[in-house]
């Protein structure tokens, strides 16, 4: 475990019978930053935020439901009613995986942080949101803790990247830590992908055998440093 991926926890504050964290995923659009956010939080309207918001949203979280437009059009309305801060809402239930929401033609123009919450998250604070109960913060959960001396990774040079890294753990070929769990090579990946994670604290050790084939290339594919099959061990 290592730093972890950020800013991926909403915790309501009030009222005290939804208190709690839910996970959120950011994409890697909006703002980026890992300010903790403390607001008061409503639902758009109209809850698609397709349209300009006929709510004041000043200061606020917004929530957003997901469909019918593109994701950043959404953000981009309520960051003009303005909102601090936009929770988009998965449409479907679980399992359905939270993922990081393309970037469109707007995007650029949104500079509030953006977020993802499930249906689940969404369906349990409506109510409260409509009647404009809910107080909440968006920021970063995780401490680091002490390692082992048989931890996979840590915090000190070489323990990141495997080399001489903790106890005796030894690698070969193109394992590296990726402290935020989001894949951005490869030739096949399309837009970047978050690993799934029920907690907010969990990066992920990766071994990119696509990156590492193809050297994130479909034009010339083989021509990576490790060209298939490409074979690496974790000890």
């Amino acid at each position: 475990m290592s730093f972890a991926q950020n800013l991926n926890t909403l915790t309501v504050n009030s009222p005290s019978g939804l208190a709690g964290d839910y996970a959120l995923v950011r994409p890697t659009w909006g703002s980026q930053s890992n300010n903790t956010i403390t607001a008061d939080a409503v639902y758009a309207v109209p809850n698609d935020a397709c349209e300009a918001l006929t709510n004041n949203g000043s200061g606020k979280i917004v929530f957003v439901d997901r469909a019918v437009c593109a994701f950043d059009v959404k953000a981009l309305n309520a960051q003009n009613a303005g909102a601090v801060a936009v929770i988009l809402c998965q449409n479907v239930a679980a399992p359905e995986p939270l993922f990081l929401m393309a970037a469109g033609n707007v995007a650029a123009q949104v500079t509030v942080p953006v977020f993802l919450a499930t249906q689940e998250t969404c369906n349990a604070l409506r109510v409260d949101l409509n009647a404009g109960g809910v107080n909440a913060t968006i920021g970063y959960k995780c401490e680091i803790p002490t390692y082992a001396s048989n931890a996979v990774w840590g915090t000190n040079p070489g323990e990141g990247d495997f080399s001489n890294g903790l106890g005796d753990w030894t690698t070969d070929k193109g394992w590296v830590i990726n402290p935020e769990g989001i894949i951005r090579l490869g030739a096949y990946i399309g837009s970047p992908r978050v690993v799934g994670s029920v907690t907010s604290c969990n990066g992920v050790a990766e071994f990119n055998s696509d990156h590492l084939d193809n050297n994130s290339s479909t034009s010339t594919p083989g021509q990576g440093d490790c060209p298939a099959v490409c074979t690496g061990f974790l000890l």
